[in-house]
């Protein structure tokens, strides 16, 4: 039998049809795990938010819907602290302090110092705040999530401070923190005030953090402000800093 003139060009489409092939495989593949790693995790966060009261069936509760409302990296245990009334009741430095344990992270390589609260009743809030996370926490790795951050009491000093009414030097005083890192700090816990000031059930638990968000907004932090708006914010016709 004569042999194929066009034997080589055969040959290679045939060994592009199989790498395709292969190819077209591997992709289908892929999207199947991932599929069913995304339904599982939704399944996760489901049981999760139905066990912590957020979620019913298909529908959310009350609590689920302060939850909606809540933007933050730990949006669950946020929501559950709001609604396990563990802000209700305080002054707005003490209240600024306490959610300061929600949005500040230490850093540092050193150590940080002994928390210290402003009186008993905000340690002991403190101390169910963390008991509460603790327990999320728990829980979230017994459906397979991983577990939420748990909160920080470092800044709380000096956000109680701060919403007191202290100057910027007295807060920082003898603080493993620049300034930089304090007014940045200070704006993202000034950005879940606000939110509590909308989502929290109790009217006067509202009243208390906007009140505390307003305390924290002065000086150099409204200063920073000030100048980020002027430089960053674009302009009609303008470019983002302001030139023309």
């Amino acid at each position: 039998m004569a042999a194929c003139p066009d034997l080589d060009r055969h040959l290679a489409a045939a060994s592009e049809r199989d790498r395709l092939r292969t190819q077209l495989a591997d992709v289908e593949r892929r999207l199947e795990e991932k599929s069913t790693s995304l339904t599982r995790q939704f399944d996760q966060i489901s049981t999760l938010l139905e066990r912590w009261g957020f979620l019913r069936g298909w529908t959310l509760t009350e609590r689920g819907d302060v939850l909606a409302r809540v933007f933050h990296e730990s949006d669950l245990l946020c929501a559950s602290v709001i609604c396990e009334g563990l802000l209700d009741g305080l002054d707005p430095a003490s209240l600024a302090g306490l959610v300061s344990m929600l949005t500040y992270e230490h850093r540092s390589k050193e150590p940080p110092p002994p928390a210290w609260f402003p009186s008993k009743e905000v340690r002991e809030r403190a101390t169910k705040i963390d008991r509460l996370a603790r327990k999320l926490g728990n829980d979230e790795l017994k459906v397979g999530l991983s577990a939420t951050r748990l909160p920080d009491p470092t800044f709380l000093a000096l956000a109680y401070a701060w919403a007191a009414g202290e100057s910027f030097d007295v807060v920082i005083a003898e603080e493993d923190l620049s300034g930089g890192d304090f007014v940045r700090n200070i704006k993202t816990l000034i950005d879940l005030l606000r939110q509590v000031g909308e989502v929290a059930p109790d009217p006067a638990t509202r009243r208390a953090a906007r009140a505390a968000s307003d305390a924290l907004f002065r000086g150099i932090i409204a200063a920073s402000s000030e100048v980020g708006a002027e430089v960053g914010t674009a302009v009609p016709g303008g470019t983002s800093d302001g030139s023309p």
